[in-house]
């Protein structure tokens, strides 16, 4: 009987030793899981706000990009800008320094031959040409003079010379070789689209 109480004795110690060693390791592990589960928040956090970043610096490199070639755009467009007011004044080009004075007679048949091949360059590119004629301050009469009666600002010399000298003959010229550069570069820009033309003056 002494032998079963002492039995009963070391198994009950038995399983309060193991209970204790249980609960206490549980409650270790549960303070191990708390720190664990709060060191995985944390790791969230982080990657969370490293893909932000990532994010953010794909966007800034995509800006960049974006920034570098509308730089180069307007670096062209101001060297192609720089380029063409060049060209447009160099002396080559101006034609009042390559303008070559002729004679009266001369004048008279290149304007004569010129009218008519601008009206056929004109119609060929699309390009119409219409004269507006002043109705008041702001309005017009859209009834005009068409491509195969537009003179170009020459109208009152085409067929008929009156007796000029040679100077002012010779301004007639290089006016009229100005009113051809203008409307090359139109039909040249017209390039299939329908532009119009409602008034070419000269000085």
């Amino acid at each position: 009987m002494r032998n079963f109480k002492s039995l009963v004795c070391i198994l009950l110690i038995a399983n309060i030793f193991v209970f204790s060693t249980l609960l206490a390791w549980a409650i270790i592990s549960k303070n191990n899981l708390s720190d664990i589960n709060d060191e995985f928040n944390n790791i969230l956090d982080q990657s969370q706000e490293l893909e932000d970043k990532i994010l953010h610096s794909r966007i800034i490199k995509h800006d960049l990009s974006e920034s570098i070639l509308e730089k180069e755009h307007a670096l062209k467009l101001i060297r192609d800008t720089i380029n063409f007011r060049q060209d447009l004044i160099s002396e080559q080009n101006n034609l009042i320094y390559k303008y070559q004075n002729k004679s009266a007679s001369m004048i008279n048949g290149e304007i004569n031959r010129l009218l008519p091949s601008l009206r056929n360059r004109c119609k060929d590119a699309g390009v119409t040409i219409t004269e507006p004629k002043n109705q008041g301050a702001f309005s017009f009469d859209d009834s005009s003079e068409k491509n195969n009666e537009y003179g170009f600002g020459f109208t009152a010399y085409d067929g008929f010379w009156p007796n000029f000298d040679k100077t002012e003959a010779n301004l007639l010229g290089l006016q009229s070789a100005i009113i051809k550069e203008v409307v090359d570069f139109i039909t040249a820009a017209a390039n299939g689209n329908s532009l119009k033309i409602y008034s070419i003056k000269r000085e």
